[in-house]
Formats: C-alpha cells, structure tokens, sequence
C-alpha cells in the first residue's frame, strides 16, 4: 500500500519479532515490534507424517510516505536488545497515493509481474531472477500453486527461500490454487500452511470447513469452505483496483464470494481507480487439453461472467493450466467483442515441477489469440494512463527478458 506494507518471516524461536526501517539515504532508523508470533501443527494425508512449523511473523508497518523507498532489517527484538543487528538490509518502495500514477507528475506508467503454478524448480527459480531483473516491476501478481509443497511443508521453507530475493524487495500479492489445499489426514483442514504463512488485506478472519468426501492433499476438483482470510480480497494500488478470488470454495449466487466481489466491484470508483483487473486460480478459457470443464470452474463462471461484464473488468488473469494463453476481448460464451470484452490470460507457466501442457484442441477456438505450452515464462502488466495498458508475455530461456506476445488493453 502507499502507506503501510506487512513483513513476513519465519524464526526458530516463539519471540516476538522486529523491524528496524529508515529511509533510503537518512539514519533516521524506526523500530516497529512485532506481535506474538504463531505457528501450525499438520499431519499430511500423502505421507502420515506431522509437521510443525516454525514460527510466523506478520509484522505490520505503518505510517510511510507513498511513493518513497525505505531500507529495512528484520530480527527478534531480545537479539536487538542485545546488540546483535542483522546483517542484511532489504529495501523496498512503497505505491502511489490511491487515484495517482507514479512519477512527480504522476504521469510515470506502472508495472506489475503476473505469474502462475511457480514451484521451486530451476525453472522456477529463473522466472524469479528474469523478474527480479525488470526494475521497473512494482509488485507480483501471483494467480495460485506457489510452492508446490503438497503435504511436504518442509517445502514451503526452501519455496520461502528461493523467492525471497523478489519478496522482500516487490510485495508478493498471492490467492490460492489447488496445491495449496493441502488436506490433513485426521482433521480434513484445508489450506493451512497457506493461511499461515500469508498475511493479505483480509476482509474478515479466515471461515473454513473441509469438504466431507476428500481424501487428496492438492485435487484439481474440490469444493470445501474457505471464505475470506487470504482466500478472497481487494485492494487499490495507485490507478488499480486488484481482486483476488478463490476457485476452490463456492463462488454461486448467495455465497459469501459472490456477494462480496459484487459489492466490492459495485464500490470501485472508476476515476480514481479506472483499471480493475481479476485473478483466481481455474481459467474459464483454456485451449489446453488439461483442466477442462472442471466443475468449480464452470459453476463460477456461470455466475460471475455476467457480472464481471456488468462491472467492466478489464481483463482476468488465472494459472493451473500449464501453460500460456491469451484470448481476444470476450463477451459470454466467448464471443470476441473488441469494445466491451475482457481479455483472460492464463499464465500457469511459472516453472513448476510437473512440466509443461503443450496438448492443445486443433484448430484453436476463435476467441484464442495466441498460445504456447512450450516454455515457461512471466507476464508484464503496464498501465501507462487510464485509457491504455500493455500486456506482454515474456520467456523465462532467453537469458534477458525478450516479449514473445503483446496486446495493448484499452479502457473505454
């Protein structure tokens, strides 16, 4: 946010965390202490094996200036008390004001990373460092399967490790896919090491109930209870509003999902914010012979298609799908609309450990505009006023970061 963000870290010991921040050339250094720290016990349903955690920290800094780049440390607030101060120094550069673009005159363009089904993979670990080579990238847009933990939890402290360089720089903006459903053997909970390990803008506390027949750790097709916490939220970064949903809990009229995004769309206040962009997890258009008509999928998009119609959404960006596709502007039941339609993107193209999808129908559907299930990659989203925006898709095997596809999105 333009002026708050939160730090996140893992310690060894149950001790109250710290942050000590200043200003990008000043010593004025603020010390911000944290609150008890928590952690979480599973056992997993792949393995029998239970698993504690270390403990979480969720360390909220307020009080920043928009706009301004700030230095940080992190550590245990006994170990500053005893002198010892870390190291490392991270830094990272708060948003725009609310309604502004970047730049003195606010009229410098806005970028964001848009990725899917990352894991942690030397693949994966490119597409961290091809992002992490981009310096004008504002913030990651992550559309679901992170770490590809799957009931391995030790998993989520390497996928921590290996993404941190980009994540204590860029805030790391997260909804959930399927493996982070991650069931328990003996309670049936859901997504805990996600909720956990994630602090983002929630609605409300996390309300979670496991679904009564599973019996997988990741299943592409589920549909238990996990309403707001880190599963649904909003929020508006400068001229953007940002939604991120959850494919693997109900999103039919009279669920919790749907009657908050179509009061939150109902308040977006378009001159400020002109853009609104979607993510969740399942694509509603996939070419791909992989992920088709799963059932969470298609009942979400009967029912909210018309409304992200209604509410003009500029485009919605999903993963699970391993591979790339963009379509042109789409109307329902996918009929290309060049003045009224959203653009869905498909980048589950991260770098995952289960390869690529490179089956596609033949010939593509009319509404594709353009595919590619051969190479993993990362998407650029830059706003550039409150008309025009570039979307571009860029290779993660070209050793500097080289656009292989492009469309400007035009905002009426």
């Amino acid at each position: 946010a333009a002026t708050s963000v939160t730090v996140s870290m893992v310690t060894a010991e149950n001790e109250v965390g710290q942050v000590r921040i200043r200003k990008d050339g000043t010593g004025d250094v603020r010390v911000v202490n944290g609150t008890a720290p928590s952690n979480y016990t599973t056992t997993s349903i792949s393995t029998g094996r239970t698993y504690s955690s270390d403990f979480i920290h969720h360390i909220d800094v307020i009080g920043l200036e928009p706009e301004t780049t700030y230095l940080y440390s992190v550590g245990l607030q006994k170990t500053y008390q005893n002198g010892f101060y870390p190291l490392d120094e991270f830094n990272f550069t708060t948003a725009p004001s609310v309604g502004f673009f970047p730049g003195y005159a606010h009229d410098q363009p806005l970028t964001f990373a848009v990725i899917g089904d990352l894991g942690q993979t030397s693949d994966s670990a490119s597409t961290v460092d091809h992002i992490l080579a981009e310096p004008d990238i504002a913030a990651v847009l992550h559309a679901g399967d992170l770490a590809y933990a799957d009931c391995k939890d030790t998993r989520w402290d390497s996928w921590s490790q290996m993404v941190q360089p980009a994540a204590s720089r860029l805030p790391w903006m997260v909804c959930p896919g399927n493996h982070e459903i991650e069931t328990d053997k003996f309670t049936g909970a859901t997504f805990t090491a996600f909720e956990a390990r994630f602090r983002m803008p929630a609605v409300a506390q996390a309300v979670q109930a496991p679904s009564p027949t599973e019996g997988e750790c990741t299943p592409s097709e589920f549909m238990g209870v996990y309403d707001y916490g880190n599963s649904f939220f909003s929020f508006d970064y400068g001229p953007v509003h940002i939604i991120f949903m959850n494919s693997y809990t109900n999103a039919s009229a009279g669920s919790a999902q749907y009657g908050w995004v179509v009061s939150d769309l109902s308040a977006v206040n378009r001159v400020k914010t002109p853009w609104v962009f979607v993510l969740f997890h399942c694509p509603w258009y996939n070419s791909d012979d992989d992920h088709q008509d799963e059932f969470q999928a298609v009942s979400m998009q009967a029912a909210l298609e018309p409304v992200f119609l209604n509410y003009r959404v500029n485009a919605v960006f999903t993963g699970h799908v391993h591979a790339y596709e963009r379509t042109h502007p789409l109307v329902l039941d996918g009929v290309v609309d060049v003045s009224r339609g959203i653009v869905y993107v498909v980048v589950g193209d991260g770098g995952n450990r289960e390869g690529h999808a490179d089956d596609y129908n033949t010939p593509p559907p009319d509404w594709s505009a353009y595919r590619n299930g051969s190479a993993f990659g990362h998407g650029r989203l830059t706003l550039y006023n409150a008309s025009v925006a570039l979307w571009e898709w860029r290779r993660d095997i070209d050793p500097v970061s080289v656009t292989q596809d492009s469309t400007f999105l035009l905002n009426p």
